[in-house]
């Protein structure tokens, strides 16, 4: 429906449901909800989304808040206030968030910026400038160019611990690789890095640094391997 006023259109936002196995149109929306398989292969505005399940979006997505229960893949680019990922996430271009959080995986072809973004499970990420992260390992995680106020990189979880994965065979290494890394508070266990710049960092047990530059603070744990270290 459209509405006319002094010359202006004004399309009004309606809910869009998809339940089953289908394709869902995009363009403007109030509430998305999708609940099955859908296919969107349009660019979706929407002031929420929600997918209990697997989507596949041919374009771009805008919404205020988006959860993701399953797995979604984005073709274009994702703007949201907050991002919820239990599942997978994957985006071919860009995120811009204030929060994210993830319990599962994340991937990102492009640039991730955001406020803050929590992660217990793994990152897949070519650039994140963020204010703050907090990640729990869980296997492989790869950052080309990491950038943020705060850092906390913890390697291992109460699965890993677990007797339970001692006995299971099942072969996970929790481990950040990244060639730089930024901030002004590091803290970090079980991350490969080639360099790491900050004021007051801490490198963790497990941790593999090629370069550390630092202004305020440098604490190295014994377990860990920092080839270079200059104060600056």
């Amino acid at each position: 429906m459209e509405h006319r006023t002094g010359g202006t259109q004004h399309k009004e936002r309606k809910d869009r449901q998809l339940s089953g196995i289908g394709v869902l149109k995009g363009g403007l929306a109030r509430k998305t909800k999708i609940d099955g398989v859908a296919s969107v292969r349009e660019d979706l505005d929407s002031e929420s989304l929600v997918v209990n399940g697997t989507a596949d979006f041919k374009g771009s997505i805008k919404a205020e808040t988006i959860d993701i229960n399953g797995m979604a893949g984005v073709a274009g680019q994702l703007v949201t206030e907050l991002c919820l990922v239990n599942g997978k996430l994957s985006v071919e271009e860009s995120i811009l968030a204030r929060e994210i959080k993830v319990n599962g995986g994340l991937k990102v072809h492009g640039s991730c910026k955001s406020e803050r973004l929590i992660c217990e499970g793994k990152l897949k990420l070519d650039v994140l400038s963020t204010g703050e992260l907090r990640l729990k390992l869980e296997g492989k995680s790869i950052i080309r160019e990491l950038t943020a106020s705060r850092i906390e990189v913890v390697g291992e979880s109460d699965w890993s611990r677990s007797m339970w994965h001692k006995l299971l065979p099942i072969s996970t290494e929790n481990r950040l690789s990244a060639q730089t890394i930024k901030g002004d508070d590091i803290y970090m266990e079980r991350t490969t890095a080639g360099i790491v710049r900050g004021a007051r960092v801490v490198i963790g047990d497990g941790c593999e640094v090629g370069l550390v530059e630092y202004s305020g603070e440098l604490d190295v744990h014994r377990g860990a391997v920092v080839r270079e270290q200059r104060r600056v």
